[in-house]
């Protein structure tokens, strides 16, 4: 991100009281545990290093929606669009 850090942004949104029902998975080319204790300890729901597999991805997205009650018509479409892709 030019200007601003994955963490700095991650704490703006996470200082706002709408972002409290909103899950942030953090995608990043960082790999050691400091990092992603910073960004799991800033508010990050889920945090994946480069490269990552989509089924990963899918598998920590779908817990984070069936969680947070945001279940639709429109994620399992999606959900299984994705999901034959990888």
């Amino acid at each position: 991100l030019p200007g601003l850090s994955g963490i700095e942004l991650l704490r703006q949104i996470r200082r706002r009281s709408a972002s409290d029902y909103l899950p942030i998975v953090m995608i990043t080319g960082r790999k050691g545990f400091q990092d992603r204790k910073r960004a799991i300890d800033t508010g990050a729901d889920v945090f994946l290093s480069k490269p990552f597999s989509m089924s990963e991805l899918m598998q920590h997205v779908t817990v984070l929606v069936e969680r947070h009650g945001h279940v639709s018509g429109r994620w399992s479409a999606l959900s299984n669009k994705v999901s034959s892709r990888a």
